[in-house]
């Protein structure tokens, strides 16, 4: 019979509670992961800022529960070992090691949950009484194949828009999220950033709208209506500030009217094997990656205004 046991020496980083090396269980994709602490003591110090007033989950009360995410992380587990995308293995290691050292990977929704907690506490008080814009961009010409998203950096995605933001010559700080969708009509994936404005009128940030419709920037070649900005003036700022950098690739489907009406595309969760490839990119990347900010520094666990 052929041996197929992983070689320790390739078997991945140790167990960090028990030394023993981590071996994905294909045998049984069906272990259960445990579940991580609400308030790990493992976890960077950035992200142990405190409880107060910004406590997300005061704010939600559907904020999403360690529980649901520990149901996430499993089923993301079982699926990443039965699927053979390259690197796939990887990152099932890494969400098996998770406990009681938060593992920190984007693809891990135990630890998304927490970076979360963490950047709805900073923002809250950097926009604290600020009058702030929700602003999502997409440009369209930077859709790419399954094979380049395995190319994709959110860092080199970040500086794109920071040049753009520049060129727009407006004087504001925005904090944001960088997500990745897939386009199921194209099968194409799409990235775009969610972001948080202040410091500037709505009729200044519509020279983003101009900008972001120009040929450079806007790709129409399949037929779908494209809205590159979006641009909202905030009234619920909590469900507002939890909506920027979700940490969850979703499938993105464009329904057109045999009359040609456009109809509003929906999501949905993600297929295989374009969850484990998602995985699988986020997982070559720190969570402070995804974070976007323009005219703010990060300064330990607070954000400040470059301005003042």
């Amino acid at each position: 019979m052929p041996n197929n046991r992983i070689p320790i020496k390739n078997a991945g980083a140790l167990n960090r509670s028990k030394g023993i090396p981590v071996i994905p269980n294909r045998s049984n994709p069906a272990k259960r992961l445990p579940m991580l602490a609400e308030e790990p003591e493992a976890a960077p110090a950035y992200m142990r800022p405190g409880s107060d007033t910004y406590d997300i989950r005061q704010k939600l009360p559907k904020f999403e529960s360690r529980e649901a995410m520990n149901e996430e992380k499993n089923l993301r587990y079982s699926l990443l070992l039965k699927n053979k995308v390259k690197g796939a293995d990887a990152v099932a290691t890494r969400l098996s090691e998770c406990v009681p050292r938060p593992c920190m990977s984007p693809a891990c929704p135990e630890c998304a949950r927490l970076f979360r907690r963490w950047k709805f506490w900073a923002i809250s008080k950097l926009f604290r009484g600020e009058e702030t814009y929700s602003v999502t961009i997409v440009p369209t010409t930077a859709r790419m194949g399954d094979d380049d998203l395995m190319k994709f950096n959110p860092r080199s995605f970040a500086e794109r828009i920071r040049h753009q933001l520049d060129e727009v010559n407006v004087d504001v700080i925005a904090v944001g999220g960088i997500e990745i969708d897939y386009h199921s009509h194209v099968r194409l994936w799409q990235p775009h950033i969610h972001l948080l404005v202040s410091g500037a009128t709505k009729e200044e940030l519509l020279g983003l709208t101009r900008f972001y419709r120009t040929k450079r920037e806007l790709d129409n070649s399949d037929g779908v209506r494209k809205v590159p900005v979006m641009i909202k003036k905030i009234d619920n700022r909590a469900k507002a500030f939890s909506y920027i950098l979700k940490m969850r690739p979703m499938r993105r489907d464009h329904f057109i009217g045999k009359d040609g009406s456009y109809r509003r595309p929906r999501k949905y969760r993600l297929d295989e094997p374009q969850l484990s490839l998602s995985l699988v990119m986020l997982n070559k990347f720190k969570l402070t990656d995804f974070l976007f900010l323009y005219n703010v520094s990060r300064r330990g666990s607070i954000l400040k205004s470059n301005f003042y």
